[in-house]
Formats: C-alpha cells, structure tokens, sequence
C-alpha cells in the first residue's frame, strides 16, 4: 500500500454565543480535517482541532508541508514516517505547530493501518480490556447559568455518564467564587 495523495479541508463552526473560560474567550472550534488516500482505495484520517480561527491557516500549512515526504511512502510505516517528519522539523522546534501537525499525520498513518488490517487500533497496540470508562467533558462552562448546568449535567447522567468535567476557572477564581482566600492552591485541586 502506498500513500497518492494529502487532502486536506479546512472546518469552521462559530458558536452561538462565545464560550468563556478562566483562560480562554472561544468563539468557534476549527479543525483541519485530513484525509490520506492510497493505492488500495483506503483512506487514513485524521484532524487537527484548535480553537478560533486564528491559528487554523498556520496548522493547516504545516500539515501540507510534509506532503512530499508521506507521498509514494507505505503508511505501515508509520515510526520511519513519524522519524523522517521528526527529522524535518527539528530547525523548528518540537512543540506547538510542528507537533501537532506531525501528530496529525501520524494518526492518519495509524487510522490506515487499523483500516489495512481490519482491525480496531486498540487490538493492533495489544488490548488489555474492552470497555474503558469515560466522562462528558462536552459543556458544563463557566459562563453557564447555574440552571443550565444543572440541566445539562442531568442529560449526561441519562446519556448514562456518571463522570464529568466542569470547568471551575482557575484556582485563584474558584477560591474567590467560593469567598475563600487566602489565595493558596489546595494540593488536591485541579481546576482549568
């Protein structure tokens, strides 16, 4: 199997109402949405997520930057892939674009494989067990009424979660909000 082609499309939703949190101000999510076609007919794919547009054109060129070392490469190759990438960003840097866009495409490699082979990825790396818990980490803002958050943890408990992620600010605006102080981080807690 051999890679022919990088595709790539690029994805905008704004939301609504602009979501706010302790650190960040989102006003849509983007993703540059990546598509690895082959000789077999398979396609490997993948994206990489960020929030508002502004960073969205810089990972998108980064991502097409490494057409020409995956095109013609077999994706069952993934560590030489992953290596020759590695390789190619290193005057860059390691971190923040290069990273994310390497992971992109290694994950698309990965997704190919798992396709290749029938397989789920998680029987390919050795499964250890076939059910995992998770938690709904999709809402439950800081900038939600009170109200809304208690209907939206609600519909998660009927969705069947019985965990979930709600964002308290950071730990200086979680003590204020709780008219706490003084201002020191407890050890046990973890806030974003």
């Amino acid at each position: 199997m051999k890679i022919t082609a990088l595709k790539t499309h690029l994805v905008q939703l704004p939301f609504e109402k602009p979501i706010k949190t302790a650190i960040h101000n989102m006003r849509s999510v983007n993703c540059v949405a990546v598509q690895l076609l082959t000789d077999e007919g398979l396609q490997g794919e993948s994206y990489l997520f960020t929030l508002n547009s502004n960073r969205l054109k810089p990972f998108h060129e980064m991502v097409l930057s490494f057409e020409d070392l995956i095109v013609g490469r077999d994706p069952i190759f993934v560590e030489e892939l992953w290596t020759m990438i590695w390789s190619e960003i290193n005057p860059s840097g390691h971190q923040g674009v290069t990273i994310s866009a390497l992971s992109t495409i290694d994950t698309a490699c990965w997704d190919l494989i798992g396709k290749a082979l029938n397989r789920p990825l998680h029987h390919i790396f050795g499964a250890c067990r076939d059910k995992i818990w998770t938690y709904a980490s999709g809402g439950l803002w800081l900038s939600t009424t009170i109200d809304d958050l208690q209907r939206e943890a609600d519909a998660f408990i009927q969705e069947g979660f019985r965990s979930m992620k709600i964002r308290v600010g950071t730990w200086k605006y979680l003590m204020m909000w709780k008219g706490s102080g003084p201002y020191e981080r407890p050890s046990d807690l973890k806030s974003n």
